[in-house]
């Protein structure tokens, strides 16, 4: 997957993704409209490894658009998948999600996010100070979680 998604971002990415799944939606399921972690979901792949079509012939469309906060304005863009098909996004940019109900019984996704080589060196100076940032607050947290012994 990284090959492709290096062609799609026209960058060298680092070698380890990150991977979240496979999650399994049920009927009547949405995900509000949102951006990934800038620090490790530049680029991001979503797969539908499987879904049941009961209920509807429509699937379940993912929506992406460039906005300033999510379901406000933008061009959106909305996707239906069918098992095996990938959707690529800059994760951290682009708002995403799927606003609407799943109307079938059941979406089993599989999401992957990748950082490029040089990021985020490579970035514009807002991003890398937003980037050290979260990467400095998740670096204190687990600190303190180790310390006091709630996190193993």
């Amino acid at each position: 997957m990284r090959p492709l998604l290096e062609r799609f971002c026209n960058c060298k990415l680092q070698e380890r993704a990150k991977v979240y799944g496979v999650r399994i939606y049920h009927k009547g399921a949405h995900l509000i409209e949102h951006l990934d972690w800038c620090d490790t979901w530049v680029i991001s792949a979503t797969i539908c490894v499987g879904r049941s079509p009961n209920g509807t012939s429509a699937g379940w469309p993912l929506v992406v658009r460039k906005s300033l906060l999510p379901g406000i304005g933008g061009e959106m863009h909305q996707v239906v998948q069918e098992a095996g098909e990938a959707v690529l996004y800059e994760g951290s940019r682009l708002y995403h999600g799927r606003p609407e109900s799943l109307r079938g019984d059941s979406y089993m996704g599989l999401f992957l996010g990748f950082t490029p080589e040089a990021y985020p060196a490579s970035a514009r100076w807002p991003t890398q100070i937003l980037v050290t940032a979260i990467r400095r607050l998740r670096e204190t947290i687990m600190r303190v979680l180790r310390a006091s012994k709630a996190f193993v």
